[in-house]
């Protein structure tokens, strides 16, 4: 009988192991190098967990020359200086040649989201509301670099935050789950934005499109000053008609004009083609709208002439434009550090703000879900806050009703469900008060239709939110 229960209870045991063993299979994965839990299984530590397959903040791939060092830097105003000879390899033997610098940087829910980046405390009590945060390590020929010892990179993160004066500078600690504070710096302006700005292209007058005079109207001749025209100076030419509505400012009309001798006349330029022309003596003055006119081979020269200004202008201002367009992506903000080593960093600052606890539950509608696979994401303070909930965290849901809040929950098979704004504002708060510890309540989620395949996906439906 002895020699049975032994028996037995190794082969308990041995089964006991093995579903173990099937269940970290299950809750674990590898993901860019590191071990994340799936959705819904919450972590020991905070940990960084992506949530989603395959949707991620991808790296920027930079090269630097080891042993000269250099400025790397990003569309959005980022650079990232490294002085010579910063890296060593794994046995800290010095690293010669070039080096492999992945980075990427996070500064919305979206990318929040998506990376998993774990924004509260081993508590969850507080939270961050981040004014941007990046990731940084190098290699070469995928084995991994070190920083040296007395040696560090400056960071200048672009930043997008006007308001973070008192934000401080954390790492993220993998072993213990804890954002460790590595000090503070106030943001300094983003000059090289300033002076990009400054020095875009200045645009060319615009040519004008040659006109044929309407039989019509009469027309008639003066003298330009084509150094204040220029846009004028390459037609022969050039004839006037009125242009002008009212009949008491038409020369026609008024005939008396040619008649008197006028010292003074401006010419100025009231939107393109056209212009006004200010006739003043001692006695008398008179203004009228006109236009330029041509015929017969002055204006065949003139158009052939125009179709060669219009393109050299329209690409000049689409330069410009595209210019335009890529600097309104750099940050007016940056926020310098240096770091000695690879790792997560965060631009900071904990947040303890007075929060409703709601014991929560919640509703996909016909769609029945296992809560040990669903995390789900309350978004606030500006979309800067992301504070993750796992299914044995929904009795300690809280929000702060003096917030914009928003949630989402990301579901098996990357489908996403979400509980907007204005969801949040018809919530009966003073019910909520009056039960106090007891509170309770059912979340009733929208299911998206389709599946997040990508940050640009993830985006979408959080600004539609």
């Amino acid at each position: 009988m002895k020699a049975i229960f032994s028996t037995f209870f190794l082969c308990f045991g041995l089964i006991l192991f093995q579903s173990c063993q099937n269940e970290t299979n299950q809750n674990t994965k590898s993901l860019d190098g590191q071990t994340v839990h799936s959705i819904g299984i919450k972590p020991n530590i905070p940990t960084i967990a992506p949530p989603l397959s395959k949707v991620n903040v991808p790296y920027n791939e930079l090269i630097v020359d080891a042993s000269k060092g250099g400025n790397l830097s990003l569309d959005n105003g980022t650079v990232i200086e490294i002085p010579k000879d910063a890296f060593v390899d794994k046995n800290g033997q010095p690293v010669t040649g070039e080096v492999e610098i992945a980075y990427r940087e996070f500064h919305n829910a979206a990318e929040i989201i998506a990376s998993g980046i774990p924004m509260t405390d081993k508590s969850g009590e507080k939270y961050m509301q981040t004014a941007g945060m990046f990731e940084v390590k190098g290699s070469v020929a995928d084995e991994a670099v070190e920083i040296a010892d007395g040696k560090s990179l400056n960071v200048k993160m672009a930043s997008f935050v006007e308001d973070g004066q008192n934000y401080d500078f954390f790492l993220f600690d993998e072993a213990t789950g804890e954002w460790q504070t590595q000090g503070t710096a106030q943001p300094e302006k983003n000059t090289v934005k300033a002076a990009k700005l400054k020095k875009l292209t200045k645009l060319p007058t615009q040519p004008i499109k040659p006109e044929a005079p309407k039989k019509e109207i009469e027309q008639f001749e003066f003298n330009v000053n084509y150094k204040k025209f220029p846009e004028l100076k390459a037609y022969e030419g050039v004839m006037w008609q009125y242009a002008g509505s009212d009949s008491k400012n038409n020369p026609t009309d008024n005939e008396w004009i040619f008649d008197e001798d006028w010292p003074d006349m401006i010419l100025k330029k009231v939107r393109n083609g056209h212009y006004k022309i200010l006739l003043s003596s001692d006695t008398k003055e008179f203004v009228m709208e006109v236009k330029p006119v041509l015929e017969g081979k002055n204006l065949q020269k003139a158009m052939a002439d125009f179709d060669k200004r219009q393109k050299k202008y329209t690409k000049i201002k689409e330069a410009r434009h595209q210019e335009e367009e890529r600097l309104v992506q750099e940050a007016d903000f940056l926020r310098s550090f240096q770091v000695q080593q690879f790792g997560l960093f965060n631009w900071d600052v904990w947040k303890q703000p007075e929060r409703m606890l709601v014991k929560a539950s919640f509703d996909f509608g016909q769609d029945a879900y296992d809560f040990n696979k669903i995390s789900v994401f309350l978004i606030t303070a500006d979309k800067r806050s992301v504070i993750r909930y796992y299914a044995q965290d929904f009795d300690k849901f809280s929000f702060n009703p003096n917030d914009n809040n928003e949630m989402v929950a990301i579901l098996p098979n990357n489908k996403m469900a979400v509980f907007s704004k204005e969801d949040f504002k018809k919530l009966d708060v003073d019910a909520f008060r009056s039960q106090g510890e007891n509170a309770k309540y059912t979340f009733k989620m929208t299911i998206k239709d389709q599946a997040i395949e990508s940050m640009n996906d993830l985006n979408q439906v959080l600004a539609m939110n």
